[in-house]
């Protein structure tokens, strides 16, 4: 009996320390930073591709493994160019399925027979082919515009920079690998060097990528430092801490926000206070750029809380801007996507979707 009960532990260690294995590794998962477990994820998939090239058994389970693992890249980078850009919590919208659907139909493609049984399967694989390719396109091009979303707008000298810096590295590897390379006949020299400029290309893409990722993360972290000083001078300065709260206090009393044309002047009659004061109180302690800065951004949360209750869905975008304090909609419009990343009707479109 006592050997029927040892034998009976023994043969549930193995799934008990398998079960451990996988708890542990979910939970390091969710503590990983977004933009790290991203970056992994195009990690792993730029280098299955890269070793796919040089496996010399075209068939079987692991090099089937490794074309799967290796699909989908340009869709991580479009991940990774929206947490960066645009999005911090992309990972927890439903728009990250985009990932999956992209791996999907390159896997497919990639995975389909090359020589086909009859012309209509051979027709088929062709315009499954195409379609892949449209799709990889579209997903760089998405790559692009998040880059390139509120460019215009964008203060920081750094910030501008970095996104310029960003894309020219992305650039590389798509004008080598799809601009040069993609359709290049046997003999050429595109065809001659495939293997050695598409390694070239990974490793750029694989430094730059987490280059890219190393400075946001020290970025937020710069900012979160400031915004933690800022709030020990706030509370080490009882007029500041009063005056900002006045502010603050003002700035969402829906009157004076939702007020055309409202200047600081007019903040500063309402408050009592020199407009001075009330601008370096703005741009110091509340740490925004200017009092437009500020107006916009309170203006713009006004109408996401808005677009997001149930009642208002029957109004129109215009509607909601005038009543946010907007006296036409293009301001809106170009506020609303500086701020969010996306347009009004995007966004009231994300929220149909969520």
């Amino acid at each position: 009996m006592n050997h029927v009960n040892r034998q009976f532990v023994s043969d549930q260690e193995p799934n008990s320390l398998l079960t451990i294995f996988f708890v542990k590794l979910l939970n390091h998962i969710k503590q990983t930073e977004p933009l790290k477990l991203i970056w992994w994820c195009l990690a792993l998939c730029i280098l299955s591709a890269t070793i796919a090239r040089y496996v010399t058994e075209t068939t079987g389970l692991t090099y089937n493994l490794l074309l799967v693992l290796g699909s989908g890249g340009c869709a991580w980078f479009w991940l990774l160019s929206r947490t960066l850009f645009c999005d911090s919590n992309a990972l927890k919208s439903r728009i990250v399925f985009l990932v999956p659907a992209v791996i999907v139909i390159e896997a497919t493609e990639v995975l389909m027979p090359t020589v086909s049984v009859n012309a209509t399967t051979s027709e088929f694989y062709r315009v499954f082919n195409n379609v892949a390719s449209v799709v990889c396109i579209a997903v760089i091009v998405f790559v692009l515009n998040e880059a390139l979303s509120g460019f215009s707008k964008i203060r920081s000298k750094m910030e501008r920079r970095f996104r310029i810096v960003f894309l020219s590295i992305f650039s590389i590897p798509v004008a080598v690998a799809v601009l040069w390379m993609m359709g290049a006949e046997a003999e050429s020299l595109a065809a001659e060097w495939n293997d050695g400029l598409l390694t070239f290309c990974a490793i750029i893409a694989l430094v730059g990528s987490r280059l890219a990722v190393e400075y946001r993360l020290r970025t937020t972290g710069k900012k979160a430092k400031l915004s933690a000083h800022t709030s020990h001078e706030l509370n080490n300065n009882d007029d500041s801490k009063r005056l900002a709260d006045k502010v603050l206090q003002a700035i969402n009393n829906d009157a004076l926000l939702t007020k055309t044309n409202l200047k600081v002047s007019d903040l500063a009659d309402h408050l009592g206070e020199q407009e001075y004061k009330v601008t370096r109180c703005i741009t110091s302690i509340l740490q925004y750029r200017n009092f437009n800065h500020m107006v916009n951004y309170h203006r713009i949360d006004r109408a996401i809380q808005n677009f997001k209750n149930p009642n208002n869905s029957h109004l129109n975008v215009a509607t909601i801007a005038f009543d946010c304090g907007f006296n036409s909609l293009g301001p809106f419009n170009r506020a609303f996507k500086q701020y969010t990343g996306m347009t009004p009707r995007e966004f009231r479109q994300k929220l149909a979707f969520e």
